[in-house]
């Protein structure tokens, strides 16, 4: 898989704290005192900001003298009642000592499950006035989820966590959970998903990374050896799952719908994406389904739904402004896309509206790294998901189309100059690629398809910015002396296409002499990723062959031909018949849409052919090789429909299977 896949699975801490966020509201947090005045105390967490107490927010005990009651660099321990307070989050160390003198009386009878008591601390009024913010999560013992009814289950980024805020959770979850899981036969559910993670986590060489990342990786290590040992006792099952889905979020998905009747069940995780995902599922079946994160002392902190949706925003918010920026990468781009049709349904299904209230300026600690330039994203802004079929093609007069050395004009939303064109780089049937300054190339059409339709989709795809990396979607259209379009600027792929590669063995096996079937399966992945994209934005690549995907030594998949895509009512003109589905075999490519069926049939074709290395799916022993033929009889047998939509193109890859017996 690639880093930043199993990275946002081990790695994803909170979604808010781990990049340098202030907690949330409710949550507690550590720090030492930064400076000490009448009026305030200043606290440094060791994020980017300091956390401010109000005096009338420190303990009784102070009497209204914090300089003599505390010293610059005491550690204090406080509650974030604000964190999106103009200049610095409010924190209140009173209102930590009521909330754990609840949790104490509480404790005789059980750890609260609700916090919905008047006579606990969110309720009640302090020195005059209302709390303002509840504490907007419930408290929970893990361990009823041990009982013989009930399932726990744990996330990869739980064993990985490097917070010192919830340091020793999981031993002490371990601890108070021994005699319950043996007695009842029951052990805490670790799946195979997850130990492949931990494992290829554990192998990545530390150097070079940072402290926090290094440590992470360690821990990966010891969570083997503990799980191991875990096993053996019978504290663990690490044994359910198997290899049809590489991400274990789907495999939990899975298995909570599943088993959501004869189970109540509980995930342990930091990852707020699954986090939202189960919510909702336990929304739709109104089932006991439950995630949530570990404190300290071993309990399940649950977020309220609020809190959820709110994080959830403000984790899409973050990596909607990474792409606004221009430094987002591919998880970005999935993030956003599945962020967006998840916080919708959710708002939905809870009736709650997008937050108002975006968090602050932060002041930075001097120590701290300076805070990243925040700007407001820019608004995904997909195609027409039911377009109508444009006008037929026309073709574009032009004086002359430019070679190498000429120059021409680029223009695109943000800026527009010359380039010359440099070396020829390639030629294919529909025009010339030329190497110019940078990471970009520019494509000028030949005078066969250099049409309207193709000038009017470059102007769509460059107007809408859109930047993703491994696909070659134009910057800029590309004009010349005369002002006539000619082509397109676009990103410079690298690799070699999948025709000289992976589609043949011979060539496949001499460049790539240690890839093996686990190799093609990220390539796989890294392939569905681009297209899971360009389906958000409501485009078809449509012209899915072996010549428009390049795969590089990192296994990064490049789709190219952005002009051919079918977007708005442009058709794509061109097609390749072993990747055509039945329903538009022996139609005119330029004369129709295709359909996500249609498109999900050349994604299946593709995916298979990936893995056997350039095997045709439906090539039988004995026939012509007529492949619009084979097709035509190999999916006579059932619908194209029951054919294809057993693919469905997620954030994080294909659906997964599972086959156990019993969770």
């Amino acid at each position: 898989m690639h880093d930043w896949a199993g990275e946002e699975e081990a790695h994803d801490q909170t979604d808010e704290e781990s990049l340098g966020d202030f907690p949330d509201e409710g949550h507690a947090v550590t720090g030492v005192v930064a400076s000490i005045s009448d009026e305030e105390v200043l606290v440094d967490v060791g994020l980017r900001t300091l956390g401010r107490i109000p005096s009338r927010e420190l303990p009784a005990n102070v009497n209204g003298k914090p300089r003599e009651a505390l010293s610059v660099g005491d550690e204090i321990e406080a509650l974030v009642l604000d964190s999106r307070y103009g200049s610095l989050p409010i924190l209140s160390v009173a209102l930590l000592h009521e909330r754990l003198a609840w949790s104490e009386r509480s404790a005789e009878g059980g750890v609260p499950t609700q916090t919905s008591d008047p006579e606990a601390p969110d309720f009640q009024k302090r020195g005059g006035r209302s709390v303002s913010k509840p504490i907007d999560y419930q408290l929970l013992d893990p361990v009823e989820f041990l009982q013989s009814n009930r399932r726990l289950f744990i996330d990869t980024n739980v064993f990985m966590d490097t917070d010192a805020r919830r340091a020793g959770g999981l031993k002490r979850l371990f601890e108070r959970g021994h005699s319950t899981i043996l007695a009842n036969g029951n052990p805490i559910v670790v799946p195979t998903k997850v130990i492949d993670e931990l494992t290829k986590q554990s192998r990545i060489d530390p150097s070079g990374e940072s402290a926090e990342r290094a440590e992470a990786i360690k821990k990966a290590g010891a969570a083997l050896t503990f799980l191991e040992s875990a096993s053996d006792v019978g504290l663990v099952r690490k044994d359910l799952g198997d290899d049809t889905n590489p991400y274990a979020d789907d495999l939990f998905l899975k298995l909570f719908e599943r088993f959501a009747s004869t189970y109540e069940m509980c995930l342990l995780t930091h990852d707020i994406t699954i986090k939202l995902r189960i919510r909702l599922l336990a929304h739709r079946l109104t089932k006991r389904l439950l995630v949530g994160t570990l404190t300290r002392d071993g309990d399940l902190e649950v977020d309220s739904d609020e809190s959820l949706f709110e994080r959830g925003f403000r984790k899409y918010k973050r990596h909607a402004t990474h792409i606004a920026e221009g430094i987002g990468n591919f998880k970005d781009q999935s993030e956003v896309a599945a962020l967006k049709l998840l916080l919708n349904d959710f708002s939905k299904a809870f009736g709650l509206k997008e937050p108002t209230v975006i968090p602050g300026p932060r002041v930075a600690n001097s120590s701290s790294p300076t805070p990243r330039r925040t700007v407001a994203p820019t608004p995904i802004n997909p195609f027409s998901p039911r377009p109508t079929l444009r006008p037929s093609d026309t073709p574009l007069t032009f004086s002359m189309l430019p070679t190498q050395g000429d120059t021409v004009t680029r223009m695109s939303t943000d800026r527009s100059g010359a380039l010359v064109l440099g070396a020829l780089l390639g030629e294919g049937g529909e025009g010339s690629v030329y190497e110019v300054d940078g990471n970009a190339v520019v494509k000028i059409f030949d005078k066969d398809h250099l049409t309207r339709h193709r000038k009017e989709k470059i102007e769509l795809l460059v107007g809408r910015s859109l930047r993703a990396q491994g696909l070659c979607i134009p910057s800029a259209i590309v004009r010349n002396k005369q002002g006539e379009f000619v082509g397109y600027v676009m990103p410079k792929a690298s690799g070699r296409e999948f025709q000289r590669t992976i589609f043949n063995k011979r060539k496949f096996e001499r460049e790539f002499p240690n890839w093996r079937k686990v190799d093609l399966v990220d390539i796989c992945i890294s392939f569905l990723e681009k297209v899971q994209y360009l389906h958000s934005m409501n485009v078809i690549v449509a012209d899915i062959n072996p010549k428009n995907l390049m795969v590089d030594e990192k296994k990064n998949v490049f789709i190219i031909d952005a002009d051919s895509w079918q977007l708005e009512g442009y058709p794509c003109p061109v097609g390749t018949p072993m990747f055509t589905s039945p329903a538009m075999l022996g139609k005119t490519y330029s004369d129709d849409l295709r359909t996500m069926e249609d498109e999900l049939f050349a994604v299946a074709t593709m995916l298979f052919m990936i893995v056997m290395t350039g095997q045709f799916p439906y090539i039988r022993t004995g026939t012509d090789g007529d492949m619009v033929q084979l097709i035509r009889k190999a999916t006579s047998r059932s619908s194209t429909r029951t054919a294809t939509t057993r693919i469905s193109l997620t954030a994080t890859g294909s659906t997964c299977g599972v086959t156990s017996t019993s969770p």
